[in-house]
């Protein structure tokens, strides 16, 4: 009995996705934000210092996608890095922040990610990036049913 149940939900699920591949409504990773993270990934910025000299600046959310989200609109996210702190401005359909932050780029070794990550205090979920390039950074959770988020610099 349970079988053709979760085949119906599971069916359900997959029609209520967007396949659209615009920042709106786009849920997954679309071909575009899929080029701009390979390249990233390509012309990766290595160290610790070149990754902080590079984040000073303005930066704003070009791509997002939901791993297993239900349908909603991306979120809006604009970040500005002085050398040491930091601000988010960030809206979407139930939750509105501005957070005035600290923020450092730090080397982790956990099992699984071991790489550079930003880090900030107080955290928050869209600050997560552990890809650097010059002009994006981002991170992919959505294989993890989690978020993607691509910033660019401004």
């Amino acid at each position: 009995m349970k079988d053709p149940i979760l085949l119906i939900l599971f069916c359900a699920y997959l029609f209520s996705c967007s396949d659209k591949s615009n920042l709106e409504n786009d849920l997954f990773v679309s071909e575009e934000e899929r080029k701009i993270m390979n390249m990233c990934d390509s012309n990766s910025l290595d160290s610790v210092e070149e990754i902080k000299n590079n984040l000073i600046g303005t930066w704003e959310i070009m791509g997002y996608g939901c791993g297993f989200c239900a349908p909603h609109d991306a979120p809006f996210s604009h970040i500005e890095f002085s050398a040491t702190s930091g601000k988010l401005i960030y809206e979407r359909e139930t939750e509105e922040t501005e957070l005035d932050f600290i923020w450092n780029v730090v080397l982790t070794t956990s099992p699984g990610a071991p790489g550079l990550l930003l880090t900030t205090d107080p955290p928050h979920h869209s600050l997560v990036v552990d890809h650097f390039c010059a002009d994006y950074m981002y991170f992919d959770h959505t294989s993890f049913d989690g978020a993607m988020y691509i910033y660019q610099k401004q």
